[in-house]
Order: structure tokens, then C-alpha cells, then sequence
């Protein structure tokens, strides 16, 4: 048995008392904002690495939006 939990989509994202929340129709993911800021740099870089091989366009778009 697994303890993983894979969220295909959110459809709430908010904070509250120093934590992300994410929610989807099944479950909710509570992240405390503090640990989440420092390993925020890691998982941006994995995902946009990971995201630039299947959407370039879109990426494109989001890496100018950070500029």
C-alpha cells in the first residue's frame, strides 16, 4: 500500500496561518510556507525542466513572466 497522494489538478489554492493549502475534489495538501520557500528554488527548477520538454510555448511564456 502506498501513501502517496497524486493531485492532477487543484481547484483552491490559498494561505492561511503559514501554510499553502491545496485542494482538489479528494484531498487537500497543507504546506508549511516556511520548509516549502526553501526547497520552492529545487522544485521550480525540476518542474520547469520537466515542463520545457512537453509545452515550449507555454514555457516560454512563464519563464518571461518571471523577468
Amino acid at each position: 500500500m502506498s501513501n502517496n497522494i497524486y493531485i492532477h489538478e487543484t481547484h483552491t489554492i490559498y494561505v492561511e496561518n503559514n501554510e499553502l493549502h491545496l485542494l482538489n475534489d479528494k484531498h487537500s495538501i497543507v504546506i508549511n510556507i516556511d520548509t516549502f520557500m526553501h526547497d520552492l528554488p529545487a522544485i521550480v527548477s525540476l518542474c520547469s525542466k520537466e515542463y520545457k520538454k512537453t509545452n515550449k510555448e507555454l514555457y516560454k511564456r512563464l519563464k518571461q513572466s518571471l523577468k
